[in-house]
């Protein structure tokens, strides 16, 4: 009878889990403070340290397979992962930009390979339940370490680090205990076979690439500038940042199954559009001076228009991914918008510097508002651009 989870796949969870922690402690929200309130950087060098952060994250997510098809798993996660660490060593001593951004660059190398390794665990005729598995593993770790985040950083500047200091050398310290072998990860696509599919298939997958861009640029332009804009111009405490997470990301959270099964059931287009209307109108409401607890209001509208848009979005994008093609499909859609959130991180903190954050906020609402016109009437109906008879583009 066969084991109903394989070997090293809740290790590898917890890794996923710990790993993203730090990432959402780190990137979405100390970072973002410590640069600017302690080390008095303006949010454009911010918003550069999230790119670059952004920036290895994806050298790291297109190159990591290459290693693992060659060296033992725990030997290129150890190694990247000590990378990682040694990001978060050197942020403490940041005191100029160019440390500063190598601080964070550093920590970019040693995420995706958890996310790799992970995805290789999963069996494939169990692979929806295991997959809800780790994206749960990965939701729970994002959103506590944010939350967690915005709260001790009330209670000293650098307390967030040293949390993540601790979990990231436990979790380095766990590989030791992975097997030693060559683990059959999911290895994504190579760059230049991503790019020779973009440019064979550009005109069948057009419509695709607003959606991809514009929500992925203005979801980016806010990461370095949400802590300050809620601080300054809304003139709340950090902790409220965490407050609004809660209420937007658990009715988010709550609402994606049955969404997507809506959505399935009533057609997918009226949902894209419902997500994008409702994102937009929260952000330009959000971006006016409110009271807290209209901001919550306006948060949960958000959670909820991403929990409209979120399976319908996916569910597209599918239909673009031919069954021959599947890793080169969804590693192209995943560059892409990993490309996004790393020019919105950094136009975001580069305008928020010209134009103030509320107008930032703003523009990433007009541009979610721009997408409801644009798929209201683009053609969502992708044809058949794969020969699947032959590994070859047409």
């Amino acid at each position: 009878m066969p084991k109903r989870y394989p070997s090293d796949f809740f290790h590898l969870a917890f890794l996923l889990f710990a790993t993203e922690f730090v990432r959402g402690l780190i990137v979405l929200s100390f970072l973002v403070i410590y640069g600017e309130n302690v080390l008095g950087m303006s949010l454009t060098w911010v918003g550069l340290a999230v790119t670059a952060h952004s920036l290895a994250d994806l050298v790291s997510k297109s190159s990591a397979g290459f290693f693992l098809d060659r060296f033992p798993a725990r030997v290129v996660l150890g190694v990247l992962m000590g990378i990682s660490f040694l990001g978060l060593v050197l942020l403490p001593f940041a005191r100029d930009a160019w440390l500063f951004i190598l601080s964070a660059t550093l920590f970019g190398f040693g995420i995706s390979p958890v996310w790799l390794l992970a995805m290789g665990s999963v069996e494939e005729e169990r692979r929806s339940a295991q997959m809800g598995i780790l994206y749960a593993f990965w939701l729970l770790g994002t959103g506590s370490g944010v939350i967690l985040s915005n709260f001790l950083i009330g209670r000293g500047s650098v307390t967030p680090l040293y949390v993540a200091l601790g979990v990231w050398g436990v979790s380095l310290l766990s590989v030791a205990f992975l097997r030693d072998f060559r683990h059959p990860a999911y290895r994504p696509p190579l760059l230049r076979e991503q790019f020779r599919v973009l440019v064979h298939q550009f005109g069948r997958i057009r419509a695709l690439l607003p959606g991809m861009l514009f929500q992925t640029v203005a979801a980016g332009m806010l990461i370095p500038i949400i802590p300050n804009f809620l601080a300054v111009y809304q003139k709340l405490p950090y902790d409220a940042y965490s407050y609004l997470l809660l209420v937007g990301g658990g009715l988010a959270l709550g609402g994606l199954i049955p969404m997507g099964i809506a959505a399935d059931r009533l057609g997918r287009r009226g949902f894209l559009l419902v997500g994008f209307f409702l994102m937009g109108v929260a952000l330009l409401f959000m971006a006016t001076p409110q009271p807290l607890e209209r901001l919550l209001f306006w948060a949960a509208v958000l959670g909820i228009g991403y929990a409209a848009l979120l399976p319908a979005w996916n569910a597209l994008l599918a239909q673009y991914v031919p069954p021959n093609h599947k890793g080169v499909g969804w590693g192209l859609f995943s560059t892409l918008e990993g490309l996004g959130l790393m020019l919105g991180s950094g136009l975001g903190g580069f305008l928020a510097d010209r134009l103030t954050t509320p107008n930032v906020v703003l523009i990433s609402g007009m541009m979610l508002l721009s997408l409801v016109f644009f798929y209201l009437f683009a053609p969502l109906h992708p044809p058949a651009f794969w020969d699947s008879s032959s590994d070859r583009v047409r």
